[in-house]
């Protein structure tokens, strides 16, 4: 706020303003107001009492920053946008939303505005607080994956990529250890609790696809998408691994421990070139089981297109009903596996072994 002064005689006067470089770049232009007003010995405003100064950014600076941006590949918007990305995910991670009853409108009608009265709070609120208290420490860490706007969403793909693969990791050894303090054969763990461990993440992931998305096809092609990766690289890798290995001269190196070791197995001979050798067990069983179940599986999902109209969803009946037959279905392999396992008489024999070479 200033004063200007008009001597006897002067009609224009100027209002000099320092502007201060700060050093720094803006998005946009800025500008300020210059306001006469309170006029005094006999001095009057015409129209024009009010001026908008803007003071436009420094086009070289700008095109300094913008050819910088240019060569990093960065746009300075979605770097803003990802910014307050990750300020989302830390506050989604960190708050809790207690689940409330399923009721309908009150008898009495909506409450002033139009708005309906809040649902109480469900039984199962204690349970749902103490399962996101437990997951709390793993909710903050996955939150700090980078938002999909960075990088083009590669970032965020190969870091929860990785993720999920140590949780995996973690969760698989820590139900193989449960399994061995229970006294349990390995090859029970590895269908039960290793199994059930490292599917917990698919199976959360179906269900998110399940609520958000409009059509089955997300939550359905997450367990196909998630069993051929099973199959295709689960195996593959460890026997191109393993293949590998064998071939190379570290390999060759190890050719005389290893027919020691397996000399006295039916399937040895001394002709055999040196290999990764996984015994089967009860594999080809299992995998039999797995096949007819997977198929009356598929087939109820083409029966429920028929007649419920999609896969998923549907009235409380077909719904019950469907995930009722399903889990009998999960069960039944489990407990044909573990009694083949365990040598149940009821089930058929394994195939006679050819005798070994003389």
């Amino acid at each position: 706020r200033g004063r200007l002064t008009f001597a006897p005689g002067v009609t224009r006067a100027a209002i000099e303003v320092e502007i201060i470089d700060d050093g720094a770049y803006d998005l946009a232009d800025e500008s300020f107001a210059v306001v006469l007003d309170e006029p005094v010995g006999g001095a009057s405003l015409g129209e024009i009492g009010r001026a908008v100064v803007v003071i436009e950014s420094d086009d070289e600076r700008r095109a300094l920053v913008k050819q910088v941006a240019s060569l990093m590949s960065l746009n300075v918007d979605a770097m803003q946008l990802a910014g307050a990305s990750w300020r989302e995910q830390l506050a989604e991670a960190v708050t809790f939303e207690p689940p409330r009853q399923a009721t309908a409108r009150a008898l009495d009608g909506p409450l002033l505005g139009g708005a309906s009265p809040p649902a109480a709070l469900s039984l199962s609120c204690p349970f749902a607080f103490a399962g996101f208290a437990l997951a709390l420490p793993w909710r903050l860490l996955f939150a700090l994956t980078p938002p999909p706007r960075v990088a083009g969403g590669w970032a965020c793909f190969f870091v929860a990529l990785v993720g999920i693969g140590v949780i995996t990791a973690l969760v698989g050894d820590l139900a193989a250890h449960m399994g061995c303090c229970l006294g349990m054969k390995p090859a029970v763990t590895a269908i039960t609790f290793v199994a059930l461990g490292t599917s917990l993440p698919d199976t959360f992931a179906s269900r998110t696809a399940a609520l958000k998305e409009r059509h089955a096809d997300s939550s359905i092609g997450n367990i196909t998408g998630s069993n051929s990766v099973n199959v295709f690289l689960g195996l593959g890798l460890p026997w191109l691994a393993a293949a590998l290995f064998w071939a190379s001269p570290q390999g060759a190196a190890q050719e005389a421990s290893w027919r020691d070791r397996y000399r006295g197995e039916a399937w040895y001979s001394e002709a055999m070139p040196v290999a990764f050798v996984v015994a089967s067990g009860d594999l080809g069983f299992s995998v039999a089981v797995f096949t007819v179940l997977a198929l009356v599986c598929l087939a109820v999902l083409v029966a429920r297109r028929a007649t419920v109209g999609g896969e998923l969803g549907g009235g409380a009946a077909s719904k019950y009903s469907t995930a009722t037959l399903f889990t009998a279905l999960w069960l039944g392999y489990i407990w044909l596996s573990i009694a083949k396992t365990e040598g149940d008489p009821r089930l058929p024999p394994p195939p006679p072994q050819p005798p070994p070479p003389g």
